[in-house]
């Protein structure tokens, strides 16, 4: 696990986003990175994401389509917990280690809980994912989805 900020803290999974059609499909790729954003944004993200010879909008870019390439269980995870991060971010002023940090004792308070494992999950999807965009940007100079 290389990327401190992201994988430390770990990422949770809870429900799928909804909607359909394309306007769904393009409002939900609109809304994953707008919370990508806010998620990269954090102090020790920016200085991550320019690691990897990128910025926040490169980085975003790359989430959205890493995602949409994503089985529809998937990726309905990682667009969920993206965006209970932002929001967690936005509603306490707390940085992405903090929030996720959070999330996640909750879910280990509760392991048999549904909602825990799903969280359990999450934190491993999303890691990967984040340790995939990272390794493709520094191997590649670009993202693994393009």
């Amino acid at each position: 696990m290389k990327h401190a900020l992201f994988l430390s803290a770990g990422f949770l999974a809870l429900a799928a986003c909804n909607g359909s059609g394309e306007d769904a499909g393009a409002s939900q790729a609109d809304s994953l990175k707008a919370d990508c954003i806010v998620i990269a944004n954090d102090p020790e993200g920016v200085e991550e994401i320019a690691s990897m010879g990128t910025d926040a909008e490169g980085f975003c870019s790359c989430v959205v389509a890493v995602v949409a390439a994503m089985p529809e269980d998937d990726g309905a995870s990682v667009k969920s917990i993206m965006s209970e991060v932002a929001d967690g971010m936005q509603e306490t002023g707390r940085g992405t280690e903090d929030v996720v940090g959070g999330m996640i004792s909750d879910a280990m308070a509760n392991p048999d809980d549904m909602d825990a494992q799903a969280t359990q999950t999450g934190v491993r999807l999303v890691g990967g994912m984040f340790d995939d965009i990272a390794d493709g940007f520094e191997e590649t100079g670009s993202c693994p989805a393009s």
